[in-house]
């Protein structure tokens, strides 16, 4: 990325949408190959706000006042998309320009994609549609960026080594972290239950409800939410901070308490988790402080929902959450989006999985571009034994976001309940080949091994994942490793899968087998 331009770069203002498009490429070495000549390759760089977003390859940084940069997570189709907004500057793109941009003719639930994919770009800029700093809501029309746009043509080589084609290209090996942040993913992606990015309570219902507060100290509470919603360490952090100081300083405020129960809530999706802070350390602060608020304010619905999360995945009692969630959640509020949503899981659960789909699909409706919603449809079609369904509904996830490994993991778990072996092991292949850049998948048996060794990786640092753990291993035969993965869990260890565990068909085998004595009341709370 080029900070000015020189002899090597042209600047100029976007004005209109004469720019040609440009899209991420990926460099990889993955055949033999002799020495090729250089090519040149154009990097375009798109400076607008505190923003620059560079083209190839789409990388999003925030520009500090004293010069620093932050990289800021985009995934490739948002980024493609305000790609576009940059190229066309102050100019409208309508809605069937961008599905076309994005997806061509693909058959795809187009406006619910494009919604979801302006909310990551929003998100991503710090940006609403109420007040609009960047990106523009023309009503039944499409979109608009309003800010001026600088843009920076930045030729640069792209040299391919020289490799004895004699030599068979090395394999690469899976980048650690890489392989943590993409089985984490794999158990937050589904039955969560706890709604990361949508609270029913704004920032500044929380300021109305938080009294006695001085006006500092209600505008530090509405920066410390702000901050939550990006869900990124260093935001968790900062906010955590504020917040620890307004406990002190109003102690019996319940919009504060409710503050740092989603706060704790944060933490548990930042992946990895900060040390010694996994499951067990944040779910129970979770539930304290959503305890806290409700006492303080029994109106407050999120706190209610905060308890009733921790009771679910935590304290294994299903009957306790669906009693809060029932009394305290959906009779105030019958279309609370994350009420709905724990609600069906927790109805799945107890073994009540039709009525466990009906009521997420209710959450879809009020939310279809929330994809830990979606994600959980699919998950629970397939405890109802539903398949096909539930491998429709992962399909349709993967299409509003291509990137998404809980998806793409759902759509193998599908085919193999569904005995089409050949087209989970190609999917396994997609998988490993573009979401890793891991060209090295040959059998099932060698993919199962992989996800499994990065699990026990993943939980080394506090992730919760005795469940994924679990059926990999069965994949593999190795039902005393899934035992002890299990009881791990439930002796304390916790895991957001283990509500699950009785009715989940990926475990089936386990439940046939003598051993499966040695878990004990672990799911007492589910009968």
């Amino acid at each position: 990325m080029g900070s000015s331009a020189s002899d090597t770069s042209t600047t100029e203002t976007a004005t209109s949408g004469a720019v040609s498009s440009e899209t991420s490429i990926s460099e990889t070495a993955s055949s033999p190959k002799t020495s090729a000549p250089a090519e040149a390759a154009e990097s375009v760089v798109y400076r607008f706000g505190d923003f620059e977003l560079s083209s190839r390859p789409f990388r999003l940084v925030r520009r500090g006042v004293d010069g620093d940069e932050e990289e800021v997570p985009l995934q490739p189709q948002p980024a493609r998309a305000l790609e576009l907004l940059a190229r066309r500057s102050g100019e409208l793109v309508t809605r069937d320009e961008m599905r076309e941009h994005l997806w061509g003719e693909a058959h795809l639930e187009h406006e619910q994609a494009i919604n979801f994919t302006v909310r990551r770009i929003r998100s991503a800029l710090g940006d609403s549609a109420q007040q609009a700093g960047y990106v523009e809501t023309l009503p039944r029309q499409g979109y608009r960026l309003v800010v001026p746009v600088e843009r920076i043509v930045e030729p640069r080589e792209l040299v391919v080594d020289e490799v004895d084609a004699a030599e068979p290209p090395e394999r690469r090996r899976i980048p650690r972290r890489g392989w943590i942040a993409i089985v984490v993913a794999l158990v937050l992606a589904t039955a969560l239950g706890v709604g990361w990015t949508r609270w029913s309570s704004s920032p500044s219902d929380l300021v109305a409800r938080s009294t006695p507060l001085t006006d500092a100290q209600e505008d530090a509470l509405w920066r410390a939410r702000v901050l939550l919603r990006r869900v990124d360490a260093e935001s968790v952090a900062s906010a955590m901070e504020t917040l620890e100081g307004l406990v002190v300083e109003a102690p019996d405020s319940a919009g504060v308490a409710l503050a740092m129960g989603l706060a704790w809530q944060a933490k548990g999706a930042l992946s990895p988790p900060p040390s010694g802070q996994g499951f067990d350390t944040f779910m129970p602060e979770m539930g304290r402080w959503g305890d806290r608020a409700r006492t303080l304010d029994p109106t407050l619905i999120d706190a209610h929902h905060l308890v009733a999360t921790t009771r679910f995945y935590h304290d294994l009692n299903a009957r306790d959450a669906q009693a809060i969630l029932e009394r305290e959640v959906l009779a105030r509020d019958p279309d609370h989006q994350n009420g709905l949503h724990l609600y069906g899981l927790v109805l799945s659960s107890l073994g009540r999985h039709d009525e466990g789909v009906e009521k997420i699909r209710r959450a879809v409706g009020l939310a279809p571009e929330a994809i830990y919603v979606t994600s959980d449809l699919a998950l629970v079609l397939l405890l109802a034994g539903r398949y096909e369904e539930s491998l429709v509904q992962a399909r349709q996830n993967i299409e509003l976001d291509p990137d998404d490994p809980g998806a793409r993991w759902m759509v193998i778990d599908n085919l193999l309940l569904l005995g089409r072996d050949d087209e989970a092991l190609a999917e396994m292949q997609r998988f490993f080949s573009e979401l890793l850049d891991y060209d090295g998948i040959e059998t099932a048996e060698q993919a199962f091994r992989e996800v499994l060794g990065a699990a026990e990786r993943s939980m080394e640092m506090g992730a919760p994942l005795g469940a994924v753990q679990a059926r990999f291993a069965l994949r593999l035969g190795r039902i005393d490793l899934a035992v002890e993965a299990l009881q791990r869990a439930c002796d304390g260890q916790g895991d957001y899968g283990l509500p699950h565990v009785p009715h989940d068909p990926r475990l089936g085998e386990l439940w046939q087998d003598p051993r499966r004595q040695e878990l004990g009341s672990c799911w007492d709370g589910f009968r």
